[in-house]
């Protein structure tokens, strides 16, 4: 028995051992030098140049005008010239249960949902078309990637305080902020809820 298991790992050994010979035969062997492989990166890095340079930027779509109405850069839809063409409000809103309902969230046209910290999500909401809302909130704090997201849309951005990290990014944009009074004007505390 034990003469017959040395033949049969000396059969596969030598089968694997003429697989892989075999396999290498085959080939062709192949030398670089370090002087093509560098000239074969230049000669690609100049035809990618040149390819770049010849193909036209995109230019965005023009929006043309129907019956007094245009589409929405937020959602396509047909809106009025007026609102669609000036600047969205772009505003924090809580995503916790005590916060619910929310109030204004079903008249924008984007919803960012990202997270805060911990466990906690916060929406912003994009409306464009705010004209007739008493009340939209509750309105949150900022956090710096959702400056990030309201500057995509060149949007009023609205928020009841931030944290340290936003302030450099809130600094280059147009803001309201309950707390440093740059829109008390426009935020109240409700009663109907803590």
């Amino acid at each position: 028995m034990k003469k017959n298991s040395w033949k049969i790992r000396a059969l596969a050994l030598t089968l694997m051992a003429v697989c892989w010979l075999s396999g290498c035969s085959a080939h062709k062997e192949i030398s670089v030098t370090a002087a093509e492989t560098q000239e074969e990166t230049r000669e690609l890095s100049l035809n990618t140049e040149t390819e770049a340079e010849t193909q036209p930027e995109a230019e965005p779509e023009e929006r043309c005008e129907k019956d007094g109405k245009i589409q929405s850069y937020l959602t396509g839809e047909w809106t009025d010239v007026a609102k669609a063409n000036r600047r969205p409000l772009a505003i924090m809103m809580s995503n916790d249960k005590a916060a619910l309902p929310q109030y204004g969230i079903n008249h924008a046209g984007v919803v960012y949902e990202a997270p805060v910290e911990g466990s906690m999500n916060r929406y912003m909401a994009l409306i464009e078309d705010y004209d007739d809302l008493d009340r939209i909130g509750s309105v949150r704090s900022c956090r710096p990637y959702y400056t990030f997201f309201a500057r995509e849309f060149e949007a009023v951005y609205a928020h009841y305080g931030q944290n340290t990290f936003a302030l450099p990014y809130l600094e280059q944009m147009e803001h309201l902020d309950g707390i440093k009074g740059n829109g008390a004007s426009a935020y109240f505390r409700t009663k109907d809820r803590k």
